[in-house]
């Protein structure tokens, strides 16, 4: 993290390693990539879609793979800042047989002082 740019990625995988039997297999995994440019005024400019692939589904219904843009403000409400963001995606990649083309992600996120920094 630094200023202007912003950037990362959080990595998930889940897999099934115990319980019912009738129940599908899970093995998925979660590959989210984040950039942004702050900008004055608590304001930046950015993405952080999740890239995702289901290792159990059809060979053509695994893998999705969006690309997007949003807005992020920073605001204050009473004493606590919270980010407000909104993002459209657009899946370049999806499945064939389900997966939307379009994703809208509105988030609210209350900002909080981290409790490992004195």
């Amino acid at each position: 993290m630094g200023r202007p740019w912003v950037y990362g990625f959080i990595f998930q995988h889940w897999s099934s390693f115990a319980g019912d039997d009738d129940q599908p297999e899970t093995n998925f995994t979660d590959f989210q990539y984040i950039i942004r440019y702050i900008l004055p005024k608590a304001w930046s400019v950015g993405a952080g879609p999740s890239i995702t692939y289901d290792h159990e589904a059809a060979s053509d219904d695994r893998l999705t793979v969006p690309i997007g843009l949003g807005v992020t403000k920073t605001v204050r409400v009473g004493k606590l800042p919270m980010k407000l963001r909104a993002e459209v995606h657009y899946s370049i990649v999806r499945p064939e047989s389900y997966g939307e083309a379009w994703n809208i992600r509105l988030q609210f996120t209350p900002v909080i002082k981290s409790p490992f920094i004195k």
